[in-house]
């Protein structure tokens, strides 16, 4: 069989086919990301030939900003933005009342350490830092220790440190996903410590290093650089945060299989990418035109992974809540995920729909 697999990488031409085999160079054409990860999986579960035409999408930097769980009794609160940092953000009212005389405070580290005291403002928006999240309390007059609860996280988590040692920073332009632990094996500045890294959460690690001159060391392909600091590390200390891949809107997407739809007739088209009911109910417009057509085609996606704060419960839940109420003949959402292992030896925890596409060839 034969089918299109469009997603997000880091090489190729956007919204061009290019028609792939097992034995394709995936990194020459496309180099990394999402795609090119999925298009692993498909090799790897398919039959003796199977035909994938590949098409690169435009993709945005990934992250998320989960729901507000508000506790107390004053008006709900929704959140909106684009994550530019990381935060565990927590708003609580200290003096209830109208907005412009309730006063509140905000933390970002989960309630940790608090930020001065401020009046709400008027129009109700409470800015978290510079983490590009923003909360929106709902009419109604405030009401004292109530709290708002949610998290952000930007394409490139938090650094979770553990040991003595100095802290280091990490920052680029994300081009695919990693789980990333630095692992200090020697102890020195800068030219003289040693370290080893492992991108897929510690199930493997390169050789051992010494930390370069200018203390930059790359994370592998991921466009990610950590900076060491001048100051010596300590032996034994370990570095690890999450990168999040890029990821496309379902418009981008529609915009990338225009041309390759009109050229290649498969039996169904794979978005290697998280997805909702809206990004759902875009596809299935799209199922339906292709069907008009005569030209019946099934698009098969993917669920979100979950949530650094959720447990696979309140996962299952809210996408249990997400489809309520959307329902198409042409559409496959696959909740499957787990720690899957590609053909170079890398192991993260990410969607199996890849896994799937390659056994319907």
């Amino acid at each position: 069989g034969a089918c299109v697999v469009a997603g997000v990488c880091s090489l190729g031409e956007v919204g061009k086919g290019y028609l792939l085999g097992k034995s394709s160079d995936l990194e020459g054409l496309l180099g990394v990301g999402p795609l090119v990860d999925r298009l692993r999986d498909v090799f790897a579960a398919g039959g003796q030939a199977p035909v994938v035409i590949a098409v690169p999408v435009t993709g945005q930097a990934g992250g998320y900003i989960t729901s507000v769980v508000h506790a107390g009794e004053g008006p709900d609160g929704t959140v909106s933005g684009t994550p530019t940092g990381n935060a565990q953000a927590v708003v609580q009212i200290v003096a209830g009342g109208a907005p412009g005389t309730a006063t509140c405070k905000v933390s970002q580290d989960g309630g940790g350490t608090w930020g001065a005291t401020a009046a709400v403002p008027v129009n109700r928006q409470v800015a978290i830092g510079t983490t590009g999240a923003t909360l929106l309390l709902a009419v109604g007059d405030l009401v004292a220790d109530d709290t708002y609860t949610f998290l952000v996280r930007s394409p490139i988590g938090p650094i979770t440190k553990v040991g003595t040692g100095p802290a280091i920073t990490a920052a680029g332009t994300v081009k695919a996903a990693a789980d990333v632990i630095l692992k200090i094996v020697a102890a020195g500045g800068r030219n003289t410590g040693t370290y080893q890294l492992s991108l897929d959460g510690g199930d493997s690690y390169g050789a051992v290093r010494t930390i370069p001159v200018d203390g930059e060391i790359a994370c592998g392909s991921t466009g990610v650089t950590i900076t060491a600091p001048a100051e010596a590390m300590v032996a034994g200390d370990t570095y690890s945060f999450e990168i999040l891949a890029p990821v496309p809107s379902v418009t981008d997407v529609l915009d990338a299989l225009e041309t390759p739809l009109s050229l290649y007739d498969v039996e169904f088209v794979y978005v290697a990418a998280p997805s909702n009911s809206a990004d759902w109910a875009s596809l299935g417009t799209k199922a339906d035109t292709l069907w008009n057509a005569h030209r019946p085609t099934f698009f098969l996606t993917e669920a979100r992974l979950p949530y650094a704060d959720e447990d696979y419960d309140d996962w299952a839940a809210a996408l249990v809540a997400e489809r309520q109420g959307f329902a198409h003949r042409f559409i496959a959402v696959c909740a499957a995920c787990g720690e899957i292992s590609d053909s170079t030896g890398k192991r993260l925890i990410r969607n199996a729909a890849g896994l799937a596409a390659g056994r319907l060839l």
